[in-house]
């Protein structure tokens, strides 16, 4: 059994937001004990039905949980967003603990919602981490090609790999985009989302997006935030010492797993290979992703972004700790560092004056670099800059 480095309150309640088959179910399962949780599972329609017709319904089922009950779990919470006033007057009574899942945040965040008032805590679950999976080289290459969805990934078929995650896009058009009302018409949003994949990585043009699909860029703008709010991706903004002018730059857009964007991308059928540069971006989502879950587990008020300057040269990723003294990575998917010319990004990473900066690669052998910079192998360098065991 795989540990999960997610921290889970034993007593307060709390909100664990994650897409469809990151493993919600199994974690919670593992980390509470079945006799003293009830669970109600709103993809149940009888269920989602009849406390959508009637929330005190909801109240009333409560109440009729023996006394060894001590948790309540209500998954896919935003299906029924209206359960929410419930628990809060539940809480006054501090008989439960609950434990609200759900894979979209939309309902709840645009919806006006009961978000508990800060009486619950908000946790994410991502794929499984590398960090998690262990030290078996032959996880990276499985990440890299079929993403670290735990059904997809600890499958020993690339056959069925491929059709799970042909199916998570299924269930996600259907269950979250369809069933939820969240586009008119669904045959643009679904070549969006194609677009979305082979752009992962990429600055952020609306107006670009939208002539090449043949709708205005409020409804490419609109569709980025769908993806956001069901929990499909994030974006990466650019690092500015301003908060504003953070906001109003563009940012890069990711999305949640490797293998997902290589589905969505039509790109299952092509094995990634060392050297071409579909293995180096591939390599550095893998990297931005481990950095993602890894921080949203343990640094939660780290914040990640990368750095332009207006030449175009990068960094791959900047982690502002608050301290006013940022950490800079460059993500390298090479065995031999000191093959590549890092003059562009060690210039940029000079101008930001960080004593933290770092050219995380393939490369076994740490290495000191010019400016200060410091090579190391990818997953040591995970560990000294989150301070892992």
């Amino acid at each position: 059994m795989l540990t999960r480095l997610i921290k889970m309150p034993q007593s307060l309640s709390f909100f664990l937001f994650g897409p469809r088959a990151t493993g919600k179910s199994t974690l919670l399962s593992q980390s509470f004990g079945a006799k003293t949780t009830h669970t109600f599972d709103l993809l149940d329609q009888r269920i989602l039905y009849q406390f959508l017709d009637s929330p005190r319904a909801f109240g009333e089922a409560l109440d009729a949980l023996p006394a060894s009950v001590e948790r309540v779990v209500v998954d896919e919470v935003q299906r029924a967003p209206a359960l929410l006033d419930i628990v809060q007057a539940q809480m006054a009574h501090k008989r439960f603990q609950f434990v609200l899942t759900g894979s979209s945040a939309r309902k709840l965040r645009r919806g006006q919602a009961n978000l508990l008032g800060g009486r619950a805590l908000s946790l994410s679950l991502w794929p499984l981490t590398c960090a998690e999976l262990g030290p078996q080289p032959t996880w990276v290459h499985k990440k890299l090609n079929w993403g670290g969805l735990p059904l997809v990934i600890l499958n020993n078929s690339s056959t069925e790999r491929a059709e799970l995650l042909r199916a998570c896009e299924d269930t996600y058009l259907a269950e979250e985009v369809v069933a939820e009302q969240l586009v008119r018409n669904l045959t643009p949003f679904r070549r969006f989302l194609s677009v979305a994949a082979q752009m992962n990585g990429k600055i952020i043009n609306h107006s670009n997006i939208g002539r090449d699909l043949g709708v205005s860029h409020n409804t490419i703008s609109s569709y980025f935030e769908i993806l956001e709010d069901t929990l499909i991706g994030f974006r990466l903004l650019p690092y500015h010492s301003g908060v504003r002018k953070k906001l109003r730059s563009k940012p890069k857009f990711y999305l949640f797993d490797t293998g997902v964007k290589r589905q969505l991308a039509r790109q299952l059928g092509t094995e990634l290979l060392p050297g071409t540069s579909a293995y180096g971006d591939a390599f550095e989502h893998l990297v931005i992703l481990e950095f993602k879950a890894l921080v949203s587990y343990l640094k939660p008020d780290w914040e990640l972004c990368f750095l332009q300057s207006h030449a175009g040269a990068e960094v791959d990723l900047v982690i502002d700790r608050g301290s006013g003294d940022p950490i800079l990575v460059e993500i390298k998917s090479t065995d031999n560092i000191s093959r590549v010319n890092l003059k562009s990004e060690t210039e940029l990473m000079k101008d930001i004056k960080s004593k933290h900066c770092y050219v995380l690669s393939q490369d076994p052998l740490p290495k000191k670099l010019n400016e200060g910079v410091i090579a190391l192998p990818w997953q040591q360098g995970l560990q000294e800059i989150l301070e892992l065991d």
